[in-house]
């Protein structure tokens, strides 16, 4: 599950344990065990793209030091 919180048209992205930390979606690495390989891929994709939005002020994850 990810929370999108916007203002305006700039946003932030809450994405808890979908990523580990930025090299998940940067290098498309999967974390962990994982029970659906195929919705984790999807999911690693879409906060790339997330990650490359000039209205995308952050992206936040559970396991990251920010």
């Amino acid at each position: 599950m990810a929370i999108l919180v916007y203002e305006h048209k700039q946003y932030a992205a809450f994405i808890g344990d979908d990523s580990y930390n930025h090299h998940s979606w940067e290098e498309q690495k999967l974390p962990g065990p994982i029970y659906d390989i195929q919705s984790m891929k999807k999911t690693l994709r879409w906060v790339k793209q997330l990650s490359l939005d000039s209205n995308c002020r952050g992206i936040y994850v559970a396991h990251e030091k920010v």
